[in-house]
């Protein structure tokens, strides 16, 4: 008795659980990347942009990921989420040099006096984060900082619930990559004829 193997052709690998959850986690960071490019442009189009790129980026590399799996790819997750990790983290510290507030177009405009008068000590109150006629007293809520609301934990913008989970699905794409980039053999360079 003899017992035949059949083998089946797929033309596209299963995803593992792992390149799956490596996809999705740069789903999710891309996605929010781009729900929030619209609000970043009004404060600095460099900053719109750059969001615009990282979002466009996370969802090319989670595409990249399920299509052509491999060392480069995830050695290029790797570096390009440390590397929107590290922006993020420099903003919230100390703040990116192009990240502006559409408040103060709308203060050196009149915004808060109605007549401009006032124009240069209400810029002056909202850099201090402080509302005009506010007595040096911080703003509560909404309106502290750069008017935005969130954990503030230093001089930057302050971490909201999206900002956080972006940098949660970015860690978790670091570390999925890390582990499938260990399991994938390296590539000798020797070709075959």
């Amino acid at each position: 008795m003899t017992a035949t193997l059949r083998t089946t052709s797929i033309s596209r690998p299963t995803p593992s659980l792992l390149v799956a959850a490596l996809a999705a986690s740069l789903a999710v960071a891309g996605i929010i990347h781009c729900l929030l490019m619209p609000d970043h442009f009004v404060k600095s189009t460099i900053f719109g942009l750059g969001f615009l790129g990282a979002g466009i980026a996370q969802l090319g590399l989670a595409g990249a990921v399920l299509l052509r799996p491999g060392r480069v790819v995830y050695a290029a997750i790797i570096v390009i989420s440390l590397t929107l990790m590290s922006l993020y983290a420099f903003n919230v510290a100390v703040g990116l040099p192009f990240h502006g507030s559409a408040d103060h177009t709308e203060v050196t405009a009149g915004g808060h006096g109605g007549d401009g008068a006032h124009g240069d000590e209400a810029a002056a109150d909202d850099e201090a984060g402080h509302e005009s006629g506010n007595d040096g007293q911080e703003a509560e809520g909404a309106e502290a900082g750069h008017g935005e609301s969130g954990l503030v934990l230093g001089a930057g913008e302050p971490v909201d619930v999206l900002g956080a989970g972006t940098q949660a699905a970015q860690l978790a794409a670091i570390a999925f990559a890390g582990l499938l980039l260990r399991r994938s053999p390296p590539h000798t360079g020797a070709v075959s004829t």
